[in-house]
């Protein structure tokens, strides 16, 4: 749902969204996507 606000009201493109499903609270949300911006994605 925040990426659908970040494009819709901040024009944030698709592409730049980084987006991980996997985390069940912010802390793991937190570690999931500082490894998927270390792996480059």
């Amino acid at each position: 749902m925040l990426a659908a606000i970040a494009r819709v009201f901040y024009g944030i493109n698709e592409e730049r969204l980084l987006l991980e499903g996997k985390s069940s609270h912010s802390g793991e949300n937190a570690v999931f996507s500082q490894r998927l911006r270390a792996a480059g994605c």
